[in-house]
């Protein structure tokens, strides 16, 4: 899951800073020589590389989109000025989220799992 977490945070930044560069430098006439990052840009790409440093362990082993949702519901995406992100998950409600967990399942396991209100 981390590896996938990974591989989806980097595609995400890749498409953000192809749809906030290039396709505007496109639109203006331009091509691949009038390439310029907006100080925009580069803020927001800074601020997601801040974000993933700062994450806990237990961040580190979760789904970015998980985090960065769990962050959107308490403002923090907002104060690292990252308000334009919009985590892929949908928060129900109650204010749960529907998810796969990948381990080897036990009595014990299922009975954490159940205690913490998941089903």
């Amino acid at each position: 899951m981390k590896k996938r977490g990974t591989v989806l945070f980097a595609a995400w930044c890749g498409a953000l800073l192809f749809i906030w560069t290039v396709i505007p430098a496109f639109a203006q006439g331009g091509g691949p020589s009038s390439f310029v990052m907006s100080a925009e840009v580069k803020q927001q790409l800074n601020a997601m590389r801040m974000e993933k440093a700062a994450r806990t362990p237990a961040q580190k082993k979760m789904s970015s989109q998980l985090v960065h949702a769990v962050k959107a519901r308490r403002g923090e995406l907002k104060q690292m000025g990252l308000s334009s992100l919009r985590p892929g998950v949908k928060v129900e409600d109650d204010g749960t989220v529907l998810v796969d967990i990948k381990a080897r399942v036990t009595q014990g396991l299922l009975a954490d799992i159940e205690g913490l209100g998941g089903v």
